[in-house]
């Protein structure tokens, strides 16, 4: 299965004393080279958080990406309140919960929300929509 060799049989997310070893190996497993994944030190560190909480437990992984995916939600619909306002202020509510609904209910995000591999994609979103907004705020204060 993909979400168990990802982060239920990578060693390095069996605890956090393996973190200074996720950010030194150049790859997301530190198994034989055709099990190795790709190198995304931020999300086998959320892995081994998870880990930390959790051990094995399925249902509390799929609950952090889930978690990840409604603060994106959140943030997506803060970022077209904050545009809609400037435009249109009058609409700028109805403009962010649509734009929110949207981005939470797509199906695109399913396979990034439901399977635990697909944890690097809310966690950059999440991550990405942090510095967004918080550029744009950089941008109101003089």
């Amino acid at each position: 299965m993909l979400d168990d060799g990802a982060a239920l049989e990578n060693p390095l997310v069996h605890g956090l004393t393996n973190a200074g070893r996720i950010f030194a190996i150049p790859s997301g497993h530190s198994g034989a080279p055709y099990v190795r994944g790709p190198y995304r030190p931020l999300t086998t560190l959320s892995y081994a958080l998870n880990w930390s909480v959790h051990r094995g437990f399925l249902p509390g992984f799929h609950a952090v990406n889930l978690a990840l995916h409604a603060a994106s939600s959140v943030l997506v619909t803060l970022l077209p309140f904050l545009l809609a306002r400037a435009a249109v202020p009058a609409r700028a509510g109805r403009v962010s919960l649509l734009a929110g609904l949207l981005f939470a209910l797509h199906p695109a995000h399913v396979e990034a929300v439901v399977t635990i591999s697909g944890r690097a994609e809310p966690l950059s979103t999440l991550c990405a929509l942090l510095v967004l907004l918080l550029a744009l705020r950089g941008l109101r204060r003089p």
